[in-house]
């Protein structure tokens, strides 16, 4: 995929050049075009709250300006995809920020650069990043998502935090991103009762995205069903009510239906889940690890 984006970028940085005239920058790239290395992923971070939502891989860029600038952020922008699939991280944030510099707005790379800049310590530089992107586009819940992030783990301003994360919400109320965020830090600041309205909160929403359902069902299941955890009926109800709801609006998405099948069996529930099974055979009848489960599920 890195490589793919990366070809893009250079077709496109090449179209603009045959537009502008000689570009110097974008003459030096164009001789790295065939070289293609393993992508290099950042490392995951184990704890409660992680910025993996807040961390896209680095995309094509939907530059706002025009011209010689235009080119100078697509040559700046491949540059930066080069030095991560060598694994030079410092290099690649220098050049993306040399995009950001000439176009701030970029807000999917304004929030890797930030979670990058955060990853080595530098939390100022990281919310300067941040505070420019917002600037362009207040209403873009990203950022406040990463600022969120950043306060909480890092500064450990939580209440600053609680506030960036509402933010995120109120820009945009359908998303999980923004109650997971806020749910995460309760939890860390060892609020588990305000964690849990978090996501009570959520589950009052009108959204027709299963993914939204069944990213819910996963964040109470870390709470009701945790290892040491003694889940009452109303609990469980309110669980199955979730992950039902994210089989209704996937009744076509495999990987929703048997994650909602997965939820059921793994509570017991074998009769519940053997119809949601079923379904993701229909749409994907050589799913083998069905089978078995299927199989599994009619012994019992």
């Amino acid at each position: 995929m890195m490589i793919v984006r990366k070809q893009e970028a250079y077709l496109a940085l090449l179209l603009l050049v045959c537009g502008i005239g000689k570009i110097s920058s974008a003459r030096t790239l164009s001789t790295r075009s065939q070289k293609a290395t393993a992508a290099h992923a950042a490392p995951k971070r184990a704890d409660v709250i992680d910025d993996s939502l807040a961390l896209p891989p680095a995309r094509d860029l939907n530059l706002s300006i025009e011209g010689e600038h235009k080119a100078e952020a697509l040559a700046h922008f491949v540059e930066g995809i080069d030095f991560e699939e060598n694994g030079e991280m410092e290099k690649a944030v220098e050049a993306y920020r040399q995009v950001l510099n000439v176009d701030p707005g970029q807000i999917e790379l304004a929030v890797r650069v930030a979670a990058l800049l955060t990853r080595d310590d530098d939390y100022p530089s990281a919310i300067d990043v941040l505070k420019d992107a917002i600037k362009v586009h207040p209403k873009a819940p990203e950022p406040y998502l990463e600022l969120a992030f950043i306060y909480a783990k890092y500064l450990k301003k939580v209440g600053q935090a609680i506030e960036f994360a509402n933010k995120a919400i109120a820009l945009d109320p359908l998303k999980i991103d923004g109650y997971q965020r806020l749910f995460e830090i309760h939890l860390t600041a060892g609020d588990e009762k305000k964690a849990v309205e978090t996501l009570d909160r959520a589950a009052k929403l009108p959204s027709d995205d299963p993914i939204f359902w069944a990213r819910l069902g996963r964040l109470y299941g870390s709470v009701i069903l945790k290892p040491d955890a003694k889940p009452v009926p109303e609990q469980i109800a309110r669980l199955n009510d979730v992950f039902k709801r994210a089989a209704a609006k996937g009744q076509n998405d495999a990987a929703v239906l048997k994650e909602a099948g997965d939820y059921f069996a793994s509570t017991q529930q074998i009769k519940e889940a053997l119809p949601f099974y079923l379904r993701v055979l229909e749409l994907q009848p050589d799913d083998a690890n069905v089978r078995e489960k299927l199989a599994t599920g009619f012994v019992l």
